[in-house]
Order: structure tokens, then C-alpha cells, then sequence
């Protein structure tokens, strides 16, 4: 038994909310059951995730201006919100790319644009990897490198998150504390009402794994990702308190030909923080 498996085990018997969107639906994967919300039609598609501790809530506003030009597709990755992983997912960056691109298949996708933030963008960028003729740009938001990554880990995770199986029970009973102190630090615009819409998801249900992805992420320090050649572009919150000593052109090691925009006015979620101005961003192609 892996500490991941913990969560898997914790999570399977807490109590769940019913969806109530009407878009709101369940598509099974090769690593469980994942919440999504699909706007339909035969517009070009843009992917999105929330990034922990947020949801698909947190997303409305963005998925409404982005729905004016695009079908939507906006999912919660295992171990989030009400995406409950099953045994074969390991938070891996092998394992998130290979989820998207099971999503694509399922919803019957020909081609994307990636909307994706702090790890989750890693994922993006391994599936363009994977398969890129699938993938048409990528938007990622507080993005770095591997390495900047790990580090960024080691100073602003818990040490004690890290842990197997103690981890995820140290996870379990601060989860709704580590929210609170999270939106306090990250975002630099809404964290009042960030923090309302997390800690009623976590009361509802919602998975918050974030000691199982950081135990994921910690095994893919020594990766190396190929250049490619899909157009990507970074999106960087200056004000983002958890990433003021990260490098955001250490995304250049992953992406040396991607476009690098600062939101001065912007914390760790500037896709959310300033939708007006991303959705722009994203319209005009980067």
C-alpha cells in the first residue's frame, strides 16, 4: 500500500455532494472518475483545471468569458474536488498528461488549447509531448521549471506533507486550515471569497490531496522534457507571495520559444484574478 492509497481510501467514504449544474458531469478514466464541466458545441475547445485548493466553482467566471468564443472543457484532475483517483494514479507528471489526453478520447476532441496553472501546467506540457497534434497552444499560469519547482516545494510545503501515510493524515486533519492559510498568501485580489467557495467544498466532500501531489511531483525532480515546437505562452502573477523568489523564466528550460506576460496587479491565480484581461490574451492567440 502506497501513502497515495490513504487518500483513495479516506476519500471513497466521505460523503459527496450532488451536482446541481446542469453542464456538470462524470466521464470514467484509466485513474477514476473525474468531474467536469463541458459547454458543448463545435466552437474550437479549450481545457482548463483548477489548481488545489480550487474547484470547478472557483472557475464560473472564467469558463463564461472564455464560452463566448470556445467550448469549455473545464475538469477537476484526480485527487481534486470530486475527482476521486483510483489506485493506478500516482500524481505523476506521466500519469496527469496521459489523464488529459484519456479526456480529449472520451469527449471525442480532435484538437485543444491548454489553459493550466503551477503543476497542472506540467502536465500540458508532457501531453504536448505525448501528442502533438492534439494540442494547439498552451496557456499556462504560474508555471516554472521542474527544478524550480522542487524547490519551490521545499520551501513553502510543509515538510511533514511529504511523508507517506503521515502526510496524508496530517493533510486530512489541517486540510481546511492549510486553505485558509493559502488563499491568505496566494491570491492578491479575492481571497475572501476564494476561501468561502474552497472550505464549502471541502465540507461537501472535495478532495484536497495536496500531500499526495507533492509526494507525486517530488519523484520527477531528475525528468527531462523534450523541446516543442506547440506555441505556449506564461501568464505570471507578480504579486503570487508563495512564488516571489521563483524564476519565471526557468519555464524557458521546458518552452524556450514561450511568451512570457507579467500581471503586475495579479497573485497566484491571475487567470481568475484578472479573467477580463487573460480571456483577451487567450482570444488574440498569445
Amino acid at each position: 500500500m502506497k501513502g497515495t492509497d490513504l487518500d483513495i481510501l479516506i476519500y471513497n467514504f466521505k460523503k459527496k455532494r450532488r451536482s446541481t449544474h446542469p453542464n456538470i458531469q462524470f466521464i470514467n478514466t484509466p485513474f477514476g472518475r473525474v468531474r467536469l464541466i463541458d459547454t458543448g458545441g463545435t466552437k474550437p475547445v479549450v481545457i482548463n483545471a483548477p489548481d488545489l485548493p480550487n474547484v470547478i466553482e472557483h472557475h464560473e467566471n472564467l469558463i463564461s468569458e472564455l464560452a463566448d468564443n470556445y467550448r469549455v472543457v473545464c475538469l477537476e484532475f484526480p485527487g481534486t474536488g470530486l475527482s476521486i483517483p483510483n489506485y493506478k494514479y500516482n500524481y505523476s507528471i506521466e500519469d496527469g498528461a496521459n489523464l488529459l489526453l484519456s479526456v480529449l478520447n472520451t469527449l471525442g476532441i480532435g484538437s485543444a488549447t491548454l489553459l493550466l496553472s503551477c503543476s497542472n501546467g506540467l502536465y500540458g506540457i508532457r501531453a504536448a509531448e505525448m501528442n502533438p497534434n492534439k494540442l494547439n497552444h498552451l496557456f499556462l499560469s504560474q508555471t516554472c521549471s521542474i527544478d524550480s519547482l522542487d524547490l519551490w516545494s521545499k520551501k513553502t510545503i510543509p515538510k511533514i506533507l511529504t511523508y507517506p501515510y503521515i502526510g496524508q493524515l496530517s493533510n486530512l486533519i489541517l486540510r481546511k486550515r492549510m486553505v485558509k492559510t493559502w488563499y491568505r498568501y496566494a491570491p492578491h485580489t479575492l481571497n475572501s471569497e476564494f476561501e468561502a467557495i474552497g472550505l464549502k467544498a471541502i465540507e461537501e466532500g472535495a478532495c484536497y490531496c495536496l500531500s499526495s501531489l507533492v509526494q507525486g511531483m517530488k519523484k520527477e525532480k531528475e525528468r527531462k522534457m523534450k523541446v516543442i515546437k506547440t506555441p505556449s505562452t506564461l501568464i505570471w502573477g507578480e504579486k503570487d507571495m508563495t512564488h516571489r523568489k521563483t524564476n519565471s523564466n526557468s519555464i524557458l528550460h521546458h518552452l524556450p520559444n514561450c511568451k512570457i506576460i507579467n500581471f503586475k496587479n495579479s497573485g497566484h491565480f491571475p487567470e481568475l484574478e484578472n479573467t477580463q484581461e487573460f480571456v483577451r490574451i487567450v482570444n488574440e492567440g498569445g
